[in-house]
């Protein structure tokens, strides 16, 4: 269907907007196939979102086909998948305090060095 996009990320990406768009028309059941070809590129990208959009997608899909188990298991993967995302973000995020903490001590250290500049007291004690 999507043979033109020689990228393999910007295909999964494109395949999960058409079969949202096709889900949403009422033509779910043509969306398995194609999703569960990129399913692997999906993975093997390195990044939490995309396998969390997939899994949300195919939560879409199966609960229009009627098949609400796997829609529950699909979505509940996507959740999974988000809330890694959401946590990982957040460990790489520094800390209200942490980031105060280094402004502080940023200042400090400028304004002494200014004053060591200007014949002020200096760290060594001369």
């Amino acid at each position: 269907m999507f043979a033109g996009i020689a990228d393999d990320i910007d295909h999964a990406r494109t395949v999960l907007h058409v079969a949202r768009a096709l889900t949403l028309n009422g033509q779910a059941a043509e969306t398995v196939s194609e999703l569960a070809a990129i399913e692997q590129a999906v993975h093997d990208y390195g990044s939490v979102g995309y396998p969390a959009d997939l899994c949300s997608v195919l939560g879409e899909v199966h609960a229009a086909l009627g098949d609400t188990a796997e829609a529950d298991r699909r979505y509940g993967e996507a959740i999974d998948y988000y809330t890694a995302a959401v946590i990982d973000r957040r460990a790489d995020q520094p800390t209200a305090r942490t980031t105060k903490r280094s402004e502080r001590h940023d200042t400090t250290h400028h304004e002494q060095g200014k004053a060591d500049h200007r014949g002020g007291p200096s760290h060594d004690g001369h």
